[in-house]
């Protein structure tokens, strides 16, 4: 209960918009899959708009790795250079293959409402800038208002990609109205660094699990002013 009215609301963590690829309703991110060249494993095709149009992510490189089928027919990296996702597989073979779809990347807050409805509530930007895998509830400053620490991260990406590690920790103060208000790390005092898959919070103290590091863990201080 984010809003103090005595019925529950949601936060979702999600991907984050600090990516190379953006998603909506009308220009999702898509992926294909099927066993495209019926050799006995699944083929994904991932695939994003650039100006209207959908394009494969996948590099010739990796087509042709993936679907040798695929080398005469892509000879040369010119070949392949603009090829859309229409031109690379029929309407059959795309029809024929499970298609998945995203059209919302944010993490964001969904607060209900009389009528048992949810409305999404803009989160600061800070909260977009990695992927958001932990979640906590907490009042860090003791003035009876939730407060949001959401952390997350992802490092084991492609190159081509990038990491996925801006956060390190963002501290949300909640104004016990639904709204929040990011904390920058000098004065929220989190500089967690790597992948955090886990937190829990026991007692006054905060621990994170992170991915190949050790566990740390952060006390919070009495701020109540």
């Amino acid at each position: 209960d984010l809003n103090a009215d005595r019925r529950p609301d949601l936060v979702i963590g999600n991907f984050g918009w600090n990516a190379q690829f953006k998603a909506t309703e009308k220009e999702p991110l898509e992926m294909y899959y099927k066993d495209f060249d019926q050799n006995g494993s699944v083929d994904p095709i991932f695939s994003f708009y650039i100006q209207g149009k959908r394009y494969p992510y996948i590099t010739r490189d990796e087509l042709v790795s993936q679907l040798p089928v695929m080398r005469k027919r892509f000879a040369n990296f010119s070949s392949y250079a603009d090829i859309t996702l229409d031109q690379l597989f029929s309407g059959s073979e795309l029809n024929a293959a499970v298609h998945l779809t995203a059209n919302h990347l944010g993490t964001t807050s969904f607060i209900s409402n009389t009528s048992g409805r949810f409305k999404t509530a803009v989160l600061p930007a800070a909260v977009q800038y990695a992927p958001i895998y932990t979640i906590n509830v907490l009042d860090f400053n003791q003035d009876g208002k939730a407060d949001l620490l959401l952390c997350g991260n992802n490092s084991s990406t492609k190159i081509r990609l990038g990491k996925f590690d801006a956060n390190y920790g963002v501290l949300l103060a909640g104004d016990g109205l639904g709204g929040f208000r990011y904390l920058p790390q000098f004065e929220s005092g989190f500089n967690i660094w790597g992948d955090v898959r886990s937190s829990i919070q026991i007692k006054d103290k905060i621990y994170f699990g992170r991915s190949s590091k050790s566990l740390i863990a952060y006390t919070m201080l009495n701020q109540k002013k």
